[in-house]
């Protein structure tokens, strides 16, 4: 049984563009499962997902939120994915990992996501 305000991981469904002239709701896709489709409970997962709702912006918006402190989602696809390199601060004069990651979505945009630290591996 599946339970509200739980995280589950679904596999083998079908996600495809929504046809928003049948919908109520404004998400841009839609997931469809069947009989072959699975739904795991994600028990070790972080309980701030089961509370959060997200409101996505197209990476073509994000210039407001430049230099702001203010969160923003997205949805997109990982275009590249840079080696991991070493970078020296020249505060303490140490050397931390460093790995870029850029994405684009539908808008034809892209942004590159720099992953610091333990980030750069276990992401």
């Amino acid at each position: 049984m599946k339970m509200l305000g739980k995280v589950y991981f679904i596999s083998k469904g079908t996600l495809k563009v929504a046809n928003k002239q049948f919908k109520s709701v404004q998400n841009d896709y839609e997931m469809t499962l069947n009989k072959n489709s699975e739904a795991e409970e994600a028990s070790n997962e972080d309980p701030f997902i089961t509370g959060t709702k997200f409101n996505f912006i197209a990476i073509d918006q994000f210039g407001p939120f430049v230099n702001s402190r203010e969160l923003v989602a997205i949805i997109g696809v990982v275009q590249n994915v840079s080696p991991t390199m070493s970078i020296r601060r020249k505060i303490h004069n140490e050397t931390i990992p460093k790995r870029d990651i850029t994405i684009a979505d539908e808008t034809k945009k892209a942004i590159v996501v720099s992953l610091w630290n333990d980030l750069t591996t276990n992401v």
